[in-house]
């Protein structure tokens, strides 16, 4: 499993959120890939979801996550997930060269959901199983020794790091920044590992404040 995520991970433009994964210290509490959860089911709105969002509940990776509703949304392990993102992509080719040509491309990679919205606007999640739940110690760990790094060598720069929260759980918020050609794209990454998964929310091109409000809808189940 883990030369797939080392040689999975990149992107020839850039790299996301997959790429957290590669580092050797959060690989080293990662286990064998077991099989395949149920789908991630879409539920209208549920309570403590802000107006205006839909939520995604996903027992089998065994978290909650809602985005705007009239976002592009696209569930990977629902029927319909092939042909959303081919869709997605004749709208949005840019995207291939983060996530691939296909559906398949985003299941090797672990992303159980995708949003895209207005202006560029990215929400993923990616899930990998793991082990027990990351203390803010480990996370910190983790972080200074692995993952900034990783950042650095893929030419990412951190802006802010932060333990904060998802769900009342210890959870690294990283603020970073990237170069599109002469654009410069703000992301901001939160990594937990909570009962057994290792999540990686990746938010991008979003306000401060909605960043926030998007990280706010995350359940675990």
């Amino acid at each position: 499993m883990t030369d797939r995520l080392r040689g999975s991970r990149f992107s020839a433009v850039m790299v996301r959120s997959l790429a957290v994964l590669s580092s050797v210290g959060l690989l080293s509490i990662l286990v064998a890939c077991g099989s395949a959860p149920p789908q991630a089911t879409p539920v209208a709105h549920a309570p403590g979801v802000p107006a205006g969002y839909s939520e995604f509940q996903d027992s089998g990776r065994g978290y909650a996550l809602a985005v705007p509703k009239s976002w592009i949304q696209i569930n990977v392990q629902s029927p319909d997930a092939a042909a959303a993102f081919a869709q997605l992509l004749k709208e949005k080719p840019q995207l291939a060269q983060v996530f691939g040509s296909s559906e398949s491309s985003l299941i090797q990679q672990n992303v159980s959901l995708l949003a895209v919205g207005p202006n560029e606007t990215e929400v993923n999640m990616v899930v990998e199983p793991g082990n027990g739940t990351l203390t803010a110690a480990q996370l910190g760990t983790v972080y200074s020794g692995e993952m900034q790094p990783t950042y650095s060598r893929a030419g990412l720069k951190v802006q802010s790091h932060q333990i904060a929260s998802l769900d009342g759980y210890p959870a690294l918020r990283v603020a970073i920044t990237f170069a599109v050609g002469n654009v410069v794209v703000p992301e901001t990454q939160f990594v937990a590992g909570v009962h057994g998964n290792v999540y990686v929310l990746t938010i991008s091109r979003t306000a401060p404040a909605l960043t926030s409000e998007i990280a706010g809808t995350v359940r675990f189940l």
